[in-house]
C-alpha cells in the first residue's frame, strides 16, 4: 500500500508566489523541488498572486528562469480579478485610471476599458494596484478622480511584500495613504477574497485544490473563505509562533517548512491528555509549560522537526479553544 503524503489527496495546488515561490530575484527554500515533486504526482500547480505589477507571462518566464517551468496560463494575478470586480461596479467600456503597473493596464486593455491619465478626463474609477515607480503626483493624481465620485478598487491591500533585503511596502501601504486622503476604502480583489481561489480553480480544471501561501490573513484565510484544504509554509512572513497564536479563521490544515514537505507522510494530530502525537513525534503542553519528546524547552529559539512542529501546533491551539492562554509561548525554528 502507498503510503498516503500531505499532497495526495489533491489534485491541484493553488500556490502563491512572493514568499513562497520566490523571494525577489531568488527561489524560496524548496520550492524547485517541492513544486517538481507535485508535476512528478500528476498534480497541476497554479500560481496566484496579489502582486498585479507584472504580466502573467512575465511572471512565467520569471519563475521558469528559477528552475520552475511555467506558462503564461499557470498564472491569476489581481490585477486580472481588478478587472473582473470593476466590470461589476461600472459599464463596459467606461474610463478607468490605472494606478499600477504594466499588469493593472493590460488588464484594464484586455477588459475592454478605457484609460485616462488624469482626473480631469473624469474617470469612472480607479483601480489600483502595486507600482514600484508610483510618484506622488500619480497617487495625488488618483485621490482627486476618488474625490470627485471615481469608484476605488484595490487589487490587493498586503501591507508588505517580501524581498530578499527583507519587508519591502505593500500594495495596501500606498492604499491606505490614499485612503487616510480620500476617506474611502476601496473593496479588494486579491486575497483574502475567496474570487481569486474560485477563478484560480477554474482556470486549473481540478476539483481538490490545496492552497499553499506564506501569509496567514490572506492565503490561508482566503482559502478558508473559499472551503479550500491549505498549507503554510515558513519561507515568507511568518513566524511559527504565529501560526500557533492565530485566529481560528487563518488556522491552515497543513503547517509545513517549505514545498519540500508536501511529500512528508500525512499523519492526524492524536491527543491524550496534554499530550500530541503526530507520527513519531510527542509534545505536551500545560500550564506556562512545554515538553518536547518529555525535554523541557527553557529558551527561545529551539529547533523543531516537522512533526514535532505540527503537534505543538495543534496542542496550541487546543488550548485556546479550551480558554487558555498562550501569548507566553516562545519562539522555535525549524531543524531542516
Amino acid at each position: 500500500m502507498t503510503e498516503s503524503t500531505i499532497l495526495s489527496p489533491y489534485d491541484v495546488i493553488l500556490s502563491d508566489l512572493d514568499g513562497v515561490a520566490y523571494r525577489g530575484d531568488s527561489a524560496a527554500v524548496g520550492a524547485v523541488e517541492g513544486y517538481q515533486y507535485a508535476k512528478d504526482c500528476g498534480v497541476r500547480v497554479v500560481y496566484m498572486t496579489n502582486n498585479s505589477a507584472r504580466m502573467p507571462q512575465d511572471t512565467a518566464q520569471h519563475l521558469t528562469e528559477l528552475g520552475i517551468p511555467t506558462d503564461g496560463d499557470d498564472v491569476v494575478t489581481s490585477a486580472i480579478t481588478g478587472v473582473m470586480l470593476l466590470s461589476t461596479l461600472i459599464p463596459a467600456g467606461s474610463k478607468v485610471l490605472p494606478l499600477g503597473a504594466k499588469g493593472v493596464v493590460e488588464a484594464l486593455r484586455e477588459g475592454g476599458f478605457t484609460l485616462v491619465e488624469s482626473a480631469d478626463d473624469e474617470p469612472a474609477a480607479v483601480l489600483h494596484g502595486l507600482n514600484p515607480e508610483a510618484t506622488w503626483l500619480q497617487l495625488s493624481e488618483a485621490a482627486l478622480a476618488i474625490q470627485r465620485g471615481a469608484q476605488y478598487v484595490a487589487t490587493n491591500i498586503d501591507a508588505t511584500l517580501p524581498k530578499e533585503r527583507g519587508e519591502y511596502l505593500g500594495n495596501g501601504s500606498l492604499v491606505a495613504a490614499i485612503s487616510h486622503a480620500t476617506g474611502v476604502v476601496p473593496p479588494s480583489s486579491g486575497k483574502p477574497e475567496p474570487e481569486m481561489y474560485q477563478l484560480a480553480l477554474e482556470k486549473s480544471g481540478g476539483t481538490r485544490p490545496l492552497a499553499i501561501g506564506d501569509r496567514l490573513d490572506t492565503d490561508i484565510l482566503g482559502a478558508n473563505r473559499a472551503g479550500y484544504d491549505s498549507a503554510h509554509v515558513l519561507t515568507g512572513v511568518t513566524s511559527m509562533r504565529q501560526v500557533m497564536l492565530t485566529d481560528v479563521s487563518q488556522r491552515p490544515t497543513h503547517p509545513i517548512f517549505d514545498l519540500r514537505d508536501l511529500s512528508s507522510s500525512a499523519y492526524q494530530p492524536e491527543f491524550s491528555g496534554d499530550t500530541v502525537t503526530v507520527g513519531d513525534a510527542r509534545v505536551a503542553v500545560t500550564e506556562k509549560s512545554i515538553q518536547i519528546e518529555g525535554e523541557a524547552v527553557t529558551s527561545e529559539g529551539k529547533a523543531l522537526t516537522l512533526y514535532q512542529y505540527q503537534a505543538l501546533v495543534a496542542a496550541v491551539w487546543d488550548r485556546v479553544d479550551r480558554g487558555h492562554e498562550m501569548s507566553w509561548i516562545p519562539e522555535f525554528t525549524p531543524s531542516l
